[in-house]
Parts: structure tokens; sequence; C-alpha cells
């Protein structure tokens, strides 16, 4: 048998964002919508990679996000949500624009 007792954990909790890029922060108690405008990053290195077994984490806002997107020769795939529908070419031209 386990008997049980409570406890007081102290946990880590987000409180603000801030973008890598440009430093843009938002406030965790912000309204849903402004911190739907930050995007977290995550990737990881392999073996061969000048950053061998590194994990890297990022957070970007939306306004850098396109920017640095916008460098890609080509569109992400999804890239136009509702527009999903059209041809890769399409979403290539739109991407361009």
């Amino acid at each position: 048998m386990k008997k049980h007792k409570p406890v007081m954990k102290e946990v880590q909790v987000v409180s603000e964002w801030i973008c890598n890029k440009c430093g843009k922060s938002v406030q965790a108690d912000s309204n849903d919508f402004e911190t739907d405008l930050i995007h977290s990053f995550q990737t990881e290195f392999g073996y061969g990679s000048g950053f061998d077994m590194e994990e890297w984490s990022w957070e970007l806002c939306e306004d850098c996000l396109v920017d640095i997107v916008r460098t890609f020769q080509f569109a992400p795939d999804g890239f136009g949500g509702e527009y999903r529908t059209e041809s890769s070419e399409s979403q290539q031209q739109r991407f361009e624009e």
C-alpha cells in the first residue's frame, strides 16, 4: 500500500514570449489572439552536421516568420490555407506576389 501526502511544487510557466528575430514581446496573460501571433519552433541536428546533436528552439512573431518564409524559393506546404485546392503552381504564384 502507498500513502500519499499533498506537496507544494514550484513549476515554471511562460510569462512572456519574445521573438528571437525582432524582440517583440507578448505577455502570457494577453488575449488569446495576441499569443496566436507568436510561433514556436524546434529542430534537432543529427550526426555529421556542423551542429552535431544540438537541439535548438526559438520563437518568431508572425511578421518575422513571413519575412523569413518570403526568402524561400518555393512556397511551404500548406501555404494559402483555404486555397489548398489550388494547384501547386497557383500556390507558388500567390506566394511570389
